[in-house]
């Protein structure tokens, strides 16, 4: 199965949805690999910076730009716990005003808005996987291929 890294935004299908979440019950209820092959559609034609160039730190909970600047779901702690999950199952990370504003990279990085914005699929860890794991087995299988160019 193919599956696109462009994300909801671009216009992910349910379908896609529907299988990234069984992917991700999978992985986590089984010590199985998935093999799948994950387009990267993330790359953007107008020379911006794509989120594929952001670093994503799953124990803080956010991004971070080329920078260094942070990418956060929220900014300030809430009395009530909130998980940030829009209906379309992802979760906005937003960087701060402050830094985008004096940042040199603002050109690149978000030129007609003031602050960059990501949006992550709740099942992106198990997009994740896959891409890991189709890498590797697409190094090795060229390598157990020699004839294949």
């Amino acid at each position: 199965m193919l599956l696109s890294n462009a994300g909801p935004v671009a216009g992910q299908s349910r379908a896609v949805r529907e299988y990234l979440r069984a992917l991700e019950e999978t992985i986590q209820q089984k010590p199985i690999a998935p093999h799948v092959t994950v387009w990267d559609k993330t790359a953007r034609q107008d020379d911006t910076l794509s989120s594929s160039e952001f670093d994503w730190n799953p124990q803080a909970n956010e991004y971070r730009c080329p920078a260094g600047k942070a990418l956060r779901s929220e900014r300030r702690p809430f009395k009530n716990s909130r998980t940030h999950i829009i209906k379309a199952e992802t979760i906005i990370y937003r960087s701060s005003q402050l830094d985008c504003t004096g940042c040199s990279m603002k050109d690149r990085c978000c030129p007609n808005t003031p602050v960059r914005k990501i949006v992550r699929s709740v099942y992106d860890a198990a997009r994740e996987e896959a891409t890991r794991v189709s890498q590797g087995y697409e190094q090795n299988w060229v390598i157990s291929n020699p004839l294949q160019v």
